[in-house]
C-alpha cells in the first residue's frame, strides 16, 4: 500500500506558491504631507519638577549608611577551631555534635586537645575527650591538653 505523502506534498507547494502570486501590497503613489515641525516659542513651558536635583555646588549629602544602628553581637568563639582524626570525624546535625574517632586533635588559639576520642558538642558548648581501649584491652591514646606551650 502506498502512502499518500508525495501527493499532499504536491498539494501544498501548488497552494503556497498560488497564494504568494495572488497577493500582492499596493504602493500608494499619493504623497502625503507630514506633520509640520513647530518652533520652539510654541512649545509650552516645563513647571520644575518637585524631584530636581540641583548640581552639588554647596550641598554636602550625608551618607544614610554611615550610622549604623545595629548593635554587634558577641560571639561566643574568638578563633576558628581546627580539628583532624585519623579515623573518622561524624556529624551529628540532629544533636548538634562533632564526634572525633582515633588520633584526633583539636586546636583552637593557643590551646589544643589529642585523644582516641573527642566530642564537640555545640549544645552546651563543651569538648569531652576520652582514650580508648585497644585490641589488647589497653588503655591507649589519653587525652593530652595543651595551652601556651605547655
Amino acid at each position: 500500500m502506498r502512502t499518500n505523502l508525495p501527493h499532499i506534498l504536491f498539494i501544498c507547494i501548488v497552494a503556497l506558491l498560488y497564494s504568494r502570486s495572488a497577493s500582492a501590497q499596493d504602493i500608494d503613489t499619493v504623497s502625503t504631507t507630514g506633520i509640520p515641525a513647530q518652533n520652539k516659542d510654541h512649545f509650552i513651558p516645563r513647571e520644575k519638577d518637585s524631584l530636581f536635583i540641583t548640581p552639588l555646588g554647596n550641598i554636602f549629602l550625608q551618607d544614610s549608611t554611615a550610622q549604623d544602628t545595629l548593635k554587634e553581637t558577641k560571639t561566643f568563639l574568638k578563633y576558628n577551631i581546627e580539628h583532624q582524626a585519623e579515623t573518622r570525624i561524624k556529624q551529628d546535625f540532629k544533636e548538634q555534635k562533632i564526634y572525633l574517632y582515633n588520633q584526633a586533635e583539636i586546636h583552637y588559639g593557643d590551646m589544643s586537645i589529642k585523644a582516641g576520642l573527642i566530642i564537640l558538642n555545640n549544645k552546651t558548648h563543651e569538648v569531652y575527650a576520652y582514650g580508648i581501649m585497644d585490641s589488647t584491652d589497653t588503655y591507649s591514646q589519653k587525652p593530652v591538653f595543651n595551652q601556651g606551650g605547655r
